[in-house]
């Protein structure tokens, strides 16, 4: 006849559980052990070749930025500069003896450039013999040409010379 501790130890058999004193749970036990001592020393190495570069990228971001934002300043103070000048002709031949206000001279039409003021082709070509608005552009028309402009910013955006 079989003692209590015997019973005990088929029931639990029995019902699927592993006892701590059953040779298949010490088995079970040291290979999750190995298990986890090989998923610690695993994560150990993924922190160790990751660190490096996570704390050498933090600084030279950080210093990539502070120079990206000194350019923009920079160029957003040479727009500003160049923004404020009076429209300029380019050198060279179209520096030629410009006829304020005369839109027949095909020299006037070479002076003109993206982003000029309504008053600055004006003077140019004189004022516009006819004018169509609309919500986006508006444009001057000359004999054979014309200007197009931006209706928010007011600036030339295009033309077609005579």
């Amino acid at each position: 006849m079989k003692t209590g501790k015997e019973q005990s130890m088929q029931v639990t058999h029995m019902k699927g559980i592993a006892s701590h004193h059953d040779p298949d749970y010490s088995i079970l036990k040291m290979k999750r052990e190995k298990m986890t001592k090989k998923l610690i020393k695993i994560a150990v190495c993924i922190i160790i070749l990751i660190a490096p570069s996570l704390a050498l990228s933090a600084p030279a971001s950080e210093a990539r930025i502070a120079d990206l934002e000194r350019t923009v300043l920079n160029l957003q103070q040479r727009v500003t500069a160049l923004e404020a000048r009076p429209a300029q002709a380019d050198e060279g031949d179209r520096t030629t003896l410009i006829k304020p206000g005369n839109s027949a001279d095909i020299k006037n039409w070479r002076q003109l450039r993206l982003g000029m003021k309504e008053q600055d082709v004006e003077r140019l070509l004189g004022s516009p013999k006819n004018v169509m608005v609309t919500q986006v552009f508006f444009v001057w028309y000359y004999s054979g040409g014309n200007v197009n402009f931006n209706a928010e910013s007011g600036k030339v955006d295009g033309w077609s010379e005579p």
